[in-house]
């Protein structure tokens, strides 16, 4: 995965989140969630932080800075591979 659209709707998918709930969750109109996922708009940083905390992984993660995250159960997110 290589654009931050992507990684949203990757990260959204494996919380197990429509794109109704994860609106719920953090906060984001379901329509900015659909545009970022889409890439046709950009989140700003009040938003990347609603949803990292949501999806239950780091910034850097979502926003492809990192291929590895800690999720918040004390497992651990390697793309491509998930260990719980």
């Amino acid at each position: 995965m290589t654009t931050f659209s992507e990684r949203a709707r990757w990260c959204r998918n494996n919380s197990g989140f429509s794109q109704a709930k994860a609106a719920e969750m953090t906060g984001i109109p379901q329509t900015n969630i659909s545009a970022y996922e889409r890439g046709v708009n950009e989140p700003k940083l009040s938003a990347l932080v609603s949803m990292a905390n949501a999806y239950g992984v780091s910034l850097e993660f979502l926003t492809g800075r990192s291929d590895e995250t800690a999720t918040p159960d004390g497992g651990f997110i390697r793309l491509g591979n998930t260990e719980h």
